[in-house]
């Protein structure tokens, strides 16, 4: 009798199109939900902060004065340029490659004309 009342309270005979190796995915709770909305948000907020940092490296590319380079500081020189070898480093583009070429060129220029000077 007890078999019988077990098979009647079990859904496993009713069940069969579920299958044998058939998982079912355990209900989300509240904490999940919101871990989940924060991992979003975060993302988001990543790609934002990605794509700002992209437009300012292209806008800062754009802004080097490559036939001013003497109007630069030595001090302003030195930022941009390692600036300007990140840039190129991590997005090495035509442009940006150029962009550290001519600045490495004009670089190495002033260090021929400084030693010219500094042997006299």
């Amino acid at each position: 009798m007890s078999s019988i009342a077990f098979s009647i309270s079990n859904d496993f005979f009713n069940d069969s199109k579920r299958g044998w190796h058939y998982y079912e995915k355990e209900p989300i709770t509240k904490e999940e939900k919101q871990e989940e909305i924060i991992n979003q948000k975060e993302t988001i907020n990543k790609e934002t902060k990605k794509e700002k940092r992209e437009l300012d490296d292209e806008a800062f590319m754009k802004s080097i004065p490559l036939n001013a380079l003497n109007s630069l500081t030595v001090k302003e020189y030195t930022e941009t340029f390692d600036r300007v070898k990140s840039i190129a480093t991590m997005k090495p583009t035509k442009e940006n490659v150029k962009i550290l070429q001519a600045m490495n060129k004009w670089q190495t220029e002033q260090s021929e004309r400084f030693a010219k000077v500094w042997a006299i």
